[in-house]
C-alpha cells in the first residue's frame, strides 16, 4: 500500500515517474508495445488532483538527491536520459554526470558543444580523463582510427574553458592522461599540476623510429632514399630532417610512373619529418607535465611507457636522461604502478639504481636486452610491496634466467619470461608466495612434490584460481593437487571444427564424474579460439550451447551450479577498418550477414542458456562486426540473473556492452519457480560501466590489454564482482 500511495502522489504527466526499469526508454514511448502501455496504465493511475508535496520535499534535500543520482552514475546513460525527461532533476543529474568527465579524442567535438551550451557544468568536474582512444585498442579503443588536428585544438580549447571555471577553494580536478608522444595535447599549467596518471601509448604505425633509411626502387635502378637524420639540438624549429634524393627531370608520358613514385617518396618523407617534429615537442611536453605534477601536485600514481604489446616510441637521445631523472626525482615515492615496454629504449640505469620505488604495487618490464639482469635483480630486492610482477624478457638459458630470490609478501599475480629458472628455485619461490592467485603461464607452475621428510605433499601456489591452458589435463591436475580454480580458460589456435568444443565437453564429463565439489566452485568458464582462417559464426555457438544445455542446466544436476560468467570466443576477427555504417555485417568466413540475422542468432544463443539461473555475464564473439542498434532483442527470454551481455572481445576488437532491462514490474519478481526466464531487452551502455576511479583520481586499467576481457573478478575470493569496481 505504501508503494501505491507513493505512485499516486507522483505527477502523472512527468516522464520521470516511470518505473525505474522504464526510465532508460522513457524517450522512446512511441516504440512501446500495447502490453507495455497497459502495464503503465495499471502502475501509474492518474489522480484527480495530483500532489507534488512528496516530490518537492524530496527535491528540497540535495544530499538525498545526490545519493539517489549516485546510483545512476555507474552506467552514465541514465543520468543523461533523466536530464532530458525530468526538468526538476536536470541540473543535479548533469552535475553528477560531469563529476567524472571522460574526454576521448574521438568524441571531443560532442563534449565541447555540450559544455559550450552549459559552461557552468565544468566547475563540477572532479575527476578528468584525457585519452587518445583512436590509438588505443580493445576496451579503451574507438572504432575510428584517426582524427585531424582540429580535434586536438578543440580539446585544448575545452581544457582552457575548464580552467576558467575552477571554483575558488575547491581547486582543479585530478587528471588522468593517456596519449601518444606525437599528439597535440597542450595541458594548461594548472591541470599539469593535477596529473596523477600518465600513460604513453605506442607510436603511430606509419612512423617507426630505428629505421634509418627507406628506399623506393625505380625501374631504371635508381632509388629515392628517405634518411632520418635525427634531431638537431641547436635548432628548435628544424628539429629533424628527412631527405629525398632529387628526382631530376620533368614528368613525361614515358616516365610518369617513375615521377609518381618519387612524389610518393617525397610525400612520405615530409610526413615522417612532421611526425618526428611533433614527437619531439610531445616529449618536451611530457617532461614538463612530470616536472609540474611533482612541484605543486600530489605526484603520479601510475606511469605507463607504451603498452604490453608495443613500445611507446623512441625518445630523442638528448631528452631521454631528462625524462627518467624527472620521473624518479619527482614521483618515485608516489608511484604505485610502473609499467615499461622498452623495446626501442635502453633500460634506464637511473631507475635500476634507485631505491625510492618502495611503494610500487605493480611493476611490468618488457625489453629485449638481458645484459642488466643483475641490476634488475637488485632493483627487485627493493620492491617489497608488489602485488603484480611481470618480467617479459628472454634469457638465453636457464642459468641466465631470473633467480626469483625475492620474497613479495603481497604478491597475487606473476609472469616471467621463458626459459624459466631451475625447477628447484621455482618451487622455493612458490612456497614463499602462497597468496598468488593468478599465473598466466601454465608452464611456469612447478609440479606437486613430497616434503623432504615424505610426510606431506607440497602444492605450489595452493590458492591459485586462474592459469589459462589448452589442456584438460592441466585443469584436472590443479584439482587433483587440491587447488580450487574459480576461473577456467581454454584456448586453442586450431580450427573450430575440432578441439575447443570437444575439450569443454570432455572436461565437464570428467568433473561430473570425479570432481563435482571442485566444479561447484567454478564461477567463470571461458572457451576461446583464435587464429586460423576458418572463423565460425553464432550458428556454431548455438550448436555448442544446445549440446551442452543439459550438462550446464543446474536443475538437472549441472556441475557448474554457481557459474556467473560464461564466454564463447570463436575468433578474434581482427579488422582494422571497422565501419559501423555499413549495411551488412560480415562473419569471419567472409559471408555477409545482416544485423537482424546476427541478432536472431544471438537471441537463440541466449535463450538456450535460460536454464543457467546463476549466469550474470555472457560474452560472445564470432569475429564479425559491431552491432549498430542501441537496443536489441526486445521481449526476448533471458536467464533470470543475467545483467550484462558483451559482444566482441578485446584486445583486437572494441567490445560492446549491453545491460538487461526488464520489460515491466512483473519481470522483476524473483519469487518464481527455479529456472524460469525473465523477459526484457538489451540496451547498450558505455564501457565506463567497468571503470574504477581511485580516490586519487586514477582511472585504473591494466598494462596488458588481454586482461580486460573478463567482466567480473573471479580470483579475489568471495562473490565475483566487477573487475574494476
Amino acid at each position: 500500500m505504501a508503494l501505491q500511495r507513493d505512485i499516486i502522489d507522483r505527477p502523472a504527466a512527468s516522464s520521470a515517474s516511470a518505473p525505474p526499469q522504464k526510465r532508460s526508454r522513457s524517450n522512446e514511448t512511441d516504440e512501446l508495445s500495447p502490453e507495455d502501455l497497459a502495464a503503465y496504465a495499471l502502475l501509474i493511475p492518474t489522480p484527480a488532483k495530483p500532489s507534488v508535496t512528496t516530490m518537492k520535499r524530496f527535491l528540497d534535500v540535495p544530499e538525498v538527491v545526490n545519493v539517489m543520482l549516485g546510483f545512476l552514475s555507474r552506467e552514465r546513460i541514465d543520468l543523461l536520459t533523466l536530464s532530458r525527461v525530468c526538468k526538476s532533476l536536470r541540473a543535479q543529474a548533469l552535475r553528477i554526470w560531469a563529476r567524472h568527465l571522460d574526454l576521448p579524442i574521438s568524441r571531443v567535438h560532442d563534449r565541447y558543444q555540450l559544455f559550450q551550451a552549459h559552461p557552468d557544468l565544468l566547475s563540477d568536474v572532479r575527476f578528468l580523463r584525457i585519452r587518445n582512444d583512436t590509438a588505443d585498442r580493445g576496451l579503451y579503443g574507438a572504432t575510428v582510427r584517426s582524427v585531424g588536428p582540429g580535434s586536438w585544438r578543440t580539446l585544448n580549447a575545452l581544457l582552457k574553458m575548464l580552467v576558467e571555471r575552477v571554483r575558488p577553494g575547491v581547486g582543479p580536478p585530478s587528471v588522468d592522461v593517456t596519449i601518444q608522444a606525437e599528439n597535440r595535447l597542450r595541458l594548461p599549467g594548472v591541470l599539469k599540476e593535477r596529473v596523477v596518471a600518465l600513460r604513453l601509448l605506442p607510436a603511430q604505425e606509419y612512423y617507426r623510429p630505428g629505421i634509418d633509411a627507406q628506399q623506393v626502387q625505380f625501374e631504371d635502378g635508381r632509388q629515392a632514399v628517405l634518411t632520418f637524420v635525427g634531431p638537431d639540438n641547436n635548432d628548435e624549429e628544424d628539429e629533424s630532417e628527412l631527405e629525398v634524393e632529387p628526382y631530376g627531370g620533368r614528368p613525361t608520358s614515358d616516365n610518369m610512373m617513375e615521377h609518381l613514385r618519387w612524389e610518393a617518396a617525397r610525400s612520405l618523407a615530409m610526413r615522417a619529418r612532421e611526425v618526428a617534429a611533433l614527437a619531439r615537442r610531445g616529449w618536451k611536453e611530457i617532461i614538463d607535465i612530470l616536472r609540474q605534477a611533482s612541484a605543486k601536485g600530489p605526484g603520479l600514481r601510475t606511469f605507463h611507457f607504451g603498452a604490453f604489446e608495443a613500445p611507446a616510441g623512441k625518445v630523442p637521445d638528448d631528452l631521454l636522461s631528462e625524462l627518467w631523472t624527472t620521473l624518479i626525482d619527482g614521483h618515485a615515492h608516489s608511484l604505485r604502478d610502473l609499467s615499461l615496454n622498452l623495446d626501442l629504449t635502453p633500460i634506464p640505469d637511473e631507475i635500476l639504481s634507485s631505491t625510492a620505488f618502495g611503494n610500487l604495487e605493480i611493476f611490468f618490464l618488457a625489453c629485449p636486452d638481458f645484459q642488466k639482469r643483475d641490476q634488475i635483480e637488485d632493483f627487485l630486492d627493493t620492491l617489497g610491496n608488489l602485488r603484480e610482477l611481470s618480467l617479459s624478457m628472454t634469457p638465453p638459458n636457464e642459468e641466465s634466467a631470473f633467480s626469483l630470490r625475492q620474497t613479495f609478501p603481497h604478491l597475487r599475480w606473476i609472469m616471467v619470461g621463458e626459459p624459466f629458472t631451475f625447477m628447484l628455485m621455482r618451487h622455493e619461490f612458490a612456497e614463499r608466495h602462497p597468496l598468488v592467485t593468478s599465473v598466466p603461464q601454465h608452464r611456469f607452475l612447478p609440479p606437486v612434490r613430497k616434503a623432504p621428510d615424505g610426510s606431506t605433499t607440497l602444492v605450489p601456489f595452493p590458492n591459485l584460481s586462474f592459469s589459462p591452458t589448452h589442456s584438460v589435463e592441466g585443469i584436472l591436475s590443479h584439482i587433483r593437487a587440491g587447488r580450487n580454480p574459480s576461473h577456467i580458460h581454454f584456448f586453442s589456435k586450431d580450427h573450430w571444427n575440432a578441439p575447443p568444443l570437444s575439450k569443454a565437453e570432455r572436461l565437464i564429463d570428467e568433473l561430473e564424474k570425479d570432481h563435482r565439489d571442485a566444479a561447484a566452485k567454478v564461477t567463470c568458464l571461458e572457451i576461446a579460439q583464435s587464429g586460423g582462417d576458418q572463423f565460425a559464426s553464432m550458428v556454431h555457438a548455438n550448436v555448442f550451447f544446445y549440446a551442452l544445455s543439459n550438462k550446464l542446466n543446474p536443475w538437472r544436476g549441472s556441475v557448474f551450479a554457481n557459474l556467473v560468467e560464461f564466454a564463447l570466443l570463436l575468433g578474434d576477427g581482427d579488422n582494422e577498418d571497422e565501419d559501423e555504417d555499413e549495411d551488412e555485417e560480415w562473419n569471419g568466413n567472409g559471408r555477409p550477414q545482416s544485423t537482424a540475422h546476427v541478432e536472431k542468432e544471438l537471441a537463440d544463443a541466449i535463450e538456450t542458456l535460460v536454464p543457467l539461473h546463476s549466469l550474470r555475464v555472457l560474452r560472445l564473439c564470432d569475429g564479425s562486426r559491431p552491432l549498430r542498434a542501441r537496443q536489441i532483442l526486445r521481449n526476448k527470454p533471458f536467464p533470470r540473473s543475467l545483467e550484462y551481455v558483451v559482444w566482441l572481445h578485446p584486445p583486437t576488437r572494441v567490445p560492446q556492452y549491453f545491460r538487461f532491462v526488464a520489460r515491466g514490474w512483473e519481470d522483476v519478481d524473483v519469487r518464481r519457480k527455479p529456472g524460469y526466464s525473465k523477459y526484457g531487452m538489451l540496451e547498450r551502455v558505455p564501457g565506463v560501466v567497468r571503470q574504477c576511479i581511485t580516490r586519487e583520481g586514477v582511472w585504473e586499467r591494466p598494462f596488458m590489454s588481454h586482461r580486460t576481457g573478463t567482466v567480473l573478478d573471479h580470483a579475489s575470493g568471495g562473490e565475483p564482482r566487477l573487475v574494476l569496481d
